[in-house]
């Protein structure tokens, strides 16, 4: 039990220094990786975010079936456990209408930010991206 109450109280107190970096600008602000997935019926996806205290911002490209760079505007947060939640929306007309929202969810780490595409949407296996900070 003695053991079980210290990897506990371990794990809280490394996820409240975490949110503590982050919220003092500490946590790197600026995240950058490409995703797996296959060009020709999943497209990569390639983030640029930025971590402002608790608010995830920024951008994706992938490419449609036809080989055009398709544009994405991410927004998300990060819970108090450091679970991220993401959401990747475009506006091209390329991509059928049904497809221009996608989630993403993962962990946020000091030494990288891992997600996986989540929902309806996603590719069989799951589009997978670590991110690593800049």
């Amino acid at each position: 039990m003695t053991t079980r109450v210290a990897v506990l109280v371990g794990t809280l107190l490394l996820g409240w220094t975490i949110a503590v970096l982050a919220a003092a600008g500490a946590m790197p602000a600026r995240w950058v990786g490409t995703s797996t997935g296959d060009p020709e019926q999943c497209s990569p996806f390639t983030f640029e975010l930025t971590l402002q205290g608790a608010k995830i911002s920024g951008q994706a490209t992938s490419h449609s079936r036809s080989g055009h760079p398709v544009d994405w505007a991410v927004t998300g947060t990060v819970g108090p456990d450091n679970a991220v939640r993401l959401t990747a929306q475009t506006t091209d007309s390329r991509i059928s209408s049904a497809r221009r929202s996608t989630t993403w969810v993962g962990q946020l780490a000091q030494t990288g930010l891992v997600i996986a595409q989540s929902g309806s949407i996603g590719c069989d296996p799951p589009r997978r991206a670590s991110l690593t900070p800049q």
